[in-house]
């Protein structure tokens, strides 16, 4: 389907004004549903998990240093974007909301203003030193670094932890629920994070407090559009009891990135059953509420009836029984996509049926004037909400398993 130049316009300045960072260090912004009315965000319904190791998941006791703490879903739009946990700071275990980013190394919070919610850091030792960050979209934040406990859970706290203080920020980093962001990518690759200290999986690791430098993440859709998801975050290893087993089920993938990331190989994705695209090199990233293709890909995932691209932006219809079946293969194992997961914000505008026409979740990455064309994938929530995650920095592997 095309449109006029004059709708294609109207379209680009739409999606501008909806659309969500997408790249590996970008953080979701604008404006927000759910603003963290989600019963407050506690961290207490904690659970203790088996082992954390996939295999032998029945082999002993629950490991008390295993735990995990719930997620919670913000919105844009009526769609899930970002994933936030409760995470207990300083001498006062402040509880701080944080987005949960396998595409960031850095341990970063908003401090606390007026009736906001965020950390309050005249109590922390500054570590006089400063921090930034630039994310793919332009946001920035930086500010001073300083030394405080971090607290996960049941877990005791961990003292003396690098946090960056985010006191200049762009703009739009202050509208979002999360008053920071928990990096989790591979902290033996990228042993240095902005801040200068290590990622919180190795501080945890280092000081004793988790047996394995492992996180389990479970990113849950609500039971009705428009209701936020759920999730659950395990630290130290996996849950079990949120993934099935066996060959059929899950895939363990060698993590091909250099630097931190977490990348692995989609060996096939079909539509329909038919196989549109082979071998391509993807990024793993809870950050990203989008699923982003190189260059030329995005349209081989829209040539159902009912999608339509538009100054190279591509739409779906609105309704997830118009959506054909989407599947990515890793390994042996084929993972398909709840259709409603890839159903973007309805378009609004004029000429456009009410509740007819929505934007994509699969879009081509925005490559940058100027820099090269991006060479892999980014598969973000909307292919997350389809499996459980389970990055292994000591192994420097990825875990994707049909949930469970």
């Amino acid at each position: 389907m095309k449109f006029t130049p004059s709708f294609t316009v109207l379209l680009n300045t739409v999606l501008v004004a909806v659309s969500i960072a997408g790249d590996v260090q970008a953080v979701p912004t604008g404006r927000h549903d759910a603003a963290l009315s989600v019963r407050e965000l506690s961290d207490t319904a904690v659970e203790h998990i088996d082992s954390p190791v996939i295999s032998n998941i029945t082999a002993r006791a629950p490991d008390p240093r295993v735990v995990s703490i719930p997620l919670q879903a913000f919105q844009l739009g009526q769609r899930d974007v970002g994933y936030v946990g409760a995470f207990r700071l300083g001498a006062q275990a402040q509880i701080v909301p944080m987005l949960i980013d396998s595409g960031s190394s850095t341990f970063w919070v908003i401090p606390k203003k007026d009736q906001q919610k965020g950390f309050d850091f005249s109590g922390s030792k500054d570590l006089e030193r400063t921090w930034e960050i630039e994310y793919g979209d332009g946001d920035k934040a930086s500010g001073p670094v300083v030394e405080d406990s971090v607290k996960v859970g049941s877990l005791d706290a961990m003292a003396n932890f690098p946090i960056g203080v985010g006191t200049t920020l762009s703009d739009r980093l202050t509208s979002i629920p999360a008053r920071g962001t928990a990096g989790f990518t591979n902290g033996k690759l990228e042993t240095t994070t902005r801040t200068g200290g290590v990622t919180l999986v190795e501080g945890l690791k280092a000081s004793g407090l988790i047996p394995a430098s492992i996180v389990g993440i479970q990113l849950g859709r609500g039971a009705n559009l428009g209701t936020a998801g759920t999730g659950q975050l395990t630290v130290g290893g996996s849950n079990p009891a949120k993934f099935e087993s066996g060959v059929r089920n899950s895939v363990t993938a060698r993590n091909t990135a250099q630097g931190g990331l977490w990348q692995l190989t989609v060996e096939n994705s079909k539509v329909s059953g038919r196989l549109v695209r082979t071998s391509r090199g993807a990024l793993i990233d809870t950050g990203n509420s989008r699923i982003l293709t190189t260059k030329g890909d995005a349209q081989l995932f829209h040539t159902f009836p009912g999608a339509f691209e538009s100054g190279g932006i591509f739409g779906v219809p609105c309704d997830p029984t118009k959506i054909p079946p989407i599947s990515f293969t890793v390994g042996s194992v084929e993972f398909p996509i709840n259709p409603v997961d890839i159903i973007g914000a309805e378009i609004v505008a004029e000429g456009v049926p009410k509740g007819q026409m929505c934007y994509s979740l699969i879009q081509d990455h925005d490559d940058k004037p100027g820099k090269p064309p991006r060479t892999t994938w980014s598969l973000g929530i909307p292919f997350l909400k389809n499996v459980y995650l389970i990055l292994d920095s000591d192994a420097n592997k990825i875990t994707l398993a049909k949930p469970a």
